[in-house]
């Protein structure tokens, strides 16, 4: 599974590269769950000027959402998606939520350059087949909806983060969110 992950992060940035955060003009926003509060204060070190609106158990359909002005953002960091995840993710189910990834995405300007940030691997420390199997139609949903948008680009951070998890087993330690910030910035 690992060689597949790497394979398809390596895919997913190919030609899309940021490169590097000096390219990051404008006003820049931080969108997101409790994954996105954790990478917030990695993000501010490298964009100060970042304004993040994250809330621990925020999901697409979440309230704070209807009152962003989206045409104000150049560059849009999304975090989104594992609050959404029903315990019987399936296809019908992928397919309802990439449509909301793309209605999500639309509320931005063509010209924004938005990453949403992939949950890079399951929930749990060590998790079983049926936590792999939602985390696949998570992915699945996440890429049909941005590929659907046009003008965004979806990030799976590496492997490698799922090894820095904090000990509640959801959450990822400084090095994880470090890795995550790392690997959008690429």
């Amino acid at each position: 599974m690992a060689i597949i992950r790497n394979a398809i992060f390596y895919l997913i940035i190919a030609g899309f590269s940021l490169s590097t955060h000096a390219q990051v003009t404008g006003a820049v926003l931080l969108a997101g769950d409790s994954y996105m509060v954790g990478m917030t204060p990695v993000f501010q070190t490298i964009l100060p000027e970042a304004s993040p609106v994250a809330k621990i158990g925020a999901g697409l359909n979440a309230p704070l959402w209807n009152t962003l002005n989206g045409a104000r953002y150049s560059f849009v960091f999304v975090s989104l998606g594992i609050n959404d995840l029903p315990k019987n993710a399936d296809s019908v189910w992928a397919d309802r939520y990439a449509t909301q990834v793309k209605k999500f995405i639309d509320r931005f300007s063509p010209n924004a350059s938005i990453h949403w940030i992939i949950p890079p691997c399951p929930i749990g420390l060590h998790p079983n087949a049926s936590e792999v199997a939602r985390w696949h139609w998570l992915l699945v949903a996440i890429l049909k909806g941005v590929e659907a948008s046009g003008h965004a680009r979806a990030v799976l951070p590496p492997n490698t983060v799922c090894s820095e998890r904090a000990n509640d087993g959801l959450h990822f330690s400084r090095e994880g969110y470090r890795q995550m910030v790392a690997a959008t910035l690429q």
